[in-house]
């Protein structure tokens, strides 16, 4: 039953015009980010654009939209159209919710990953991957032993392209989150606008409980939305640091799938 309602959702996600234009969105949102560089006509490298980009702003706020509009909103849109009912009549709910679950964070996992290959993947047209005046900086951070990052020693490889794969999928993975998250809260709140601003405001609360109570950084999944926070700092192969990552939001999501599946049913129970 529940691959059945996999391979639904799967096919409402892949025919849906509004995962495609996410994908855009997302390579739309990260070129405004980084605009004012390149009109500058210096020549940068696709590694240093990669890296000014970040930042908690308009840029993470329009992200955390966009995330969640290729199925982020879609339990709200089956209540609304009581699409929801009809498929319960005919499946399991837990099936209905965990493939819910699993869809909706690769749904947001594809739209950041792809829309930042599709976007990096043309400005390297122009630009060079990675300056030499970049990479001897790397190499003395490296060789001081300090200031250089698991995905960054990548660079100084004979493959520097896992670097931004690596980068790619870490964001990617945290944005998948962030999509399970509003998917949660879509099983309480029934207006989109107020939905879609779940992800800054889940982010804002996140960030000053972890302050207010002194929180270790393992708790700061946002610092991880780039380069592992955390568990770089306990590992520097590149491959283990994706699993620590893959793992950890894997989790988070999987939490936010439990709770999301209790509250439905606590609305099948109490209306």
């Amino acid at each position: 039953m529940f691959f059945r309602m996999l391979r639904m959702h799967g096919n409402r996600l892949f025919q849906s015009k509004r995962f495609y234009m996410s994908i855009l969105c997302v390579a739309g949102i990260s070129l405004l980010s980084i605009a004012a560089e390149i009109q500058e006509g210096v020549d940068f490298s696709v590694y240093y654009l990669i890296q000014i980009r970040h930042g908690i702003g308009a840029f993470f706020l329009a992200m955390s939209v966009v995330i969640a509009l290729p199925y982020g909103m879609n339990y709200l849109e089956d209540r609304k159209n009581h699409y929801e009912y009809g498929i319960m009549s005919r499946g399991d709910r837990l099936s209905y919710c965990w493939a819910n679950v699993v869809v909706t964070a690769l749904s947001a996992f594809l739209t950041v990953f792809f829309g930042y290959l599709i976007l990096y993947g043309i400005l390297r047209l122009r630009f060079p991957v990675i300056r030499t005046e970049e990479l001897e900086i790397l190499r003395e951070y490296l060789s001081a032993q300090g200031g250089v990052t698991p995905y960054e020693r990548l660079l100084l490889g004979n493959v520097p392209i896992l670097y931004f794969l690596c980068t790619f999928f870490t964001e990617a993975i945290a944005y998948a989150f962030m999509a399970g998250v509003t998917l949660m809260f879509s099983a309480k709140i029934t207006n989109a606008f107020v939905l879609l601003s779940v992800p800054l405001i889940f982010y804002q609360c996140s960030v000053y409980i972890c302050s207010v109570f002194h929180l270790p950084w393992f708790f700061r999944w946002d610092y991880m939305l780039s380069h592992g926070g955390y568990f770089a700092l306990i590992t520097d192969r590149a491959w283990v640091l994706l699993l620590y990552l893959l793992a950890y939001f894997s989790c988070l999501t999987g939490a936010a799938g439990v709770v999301f599946a209790k509250w439905v049913e606590g609305k099948r129970n109490y209306g």
